[in-house]
C-alpha cells in the first residue's frame, strides 16, 4: 500500500536511503500509524462535508469523492505527508 521505505521517493535526488542526512530532519516515508492518526483527525470533517454535499447535489458528492480519493490516494501520500514528522 505504501511506497517502499528502503527506496527514496521519486522526488528525492539520492539513489538510496543508506546514510541519508535528510531523513534525520524529514520523515521520508508515510506509515500506517500516520494514516490512522490522520484519519482520526480528519475523517469526522470529511463525513460532515459529504453529508452537506449530498444534501446539495449527489453529482457534486460523487465528484468530491473521486477528487478526494485521487488526491489523497495518489498525490498527497507521495508528496506532502512524506515530510511530516511525528
Amino acid at each position: 500500500m505504501f511506497l517502499d521505505p528502503k527506496q527514496p521517493l521519486h522526488s528525492c535526488v539520492e539513489k538510496n536511503c543508506d546514510n541519508c542526512d535528510v531523513s534525520n530532519g524529514l520523515n521520508c516515508h508515510f506509515s500506517g500509524k500516520q494514516l490512522i492518526k490522520f484519519l482520526l483527525i480528519a475523517f469526522p470533517f470529511f463525513i460532515y462535508s459529504g453529508i452537506i454535499l449530498f444534501s446539495i447535489s449527489k453529482l457534486i458528492l460523487v465528484i468530491w469523492v473521486v477528487s478526494f480519493i485521487s488526491y489523497f490516494g495518489f498525490i498527497e501520500i507521495r508528496a506532502m505527508c512524506s515530510h511530516c514528522r511525528e
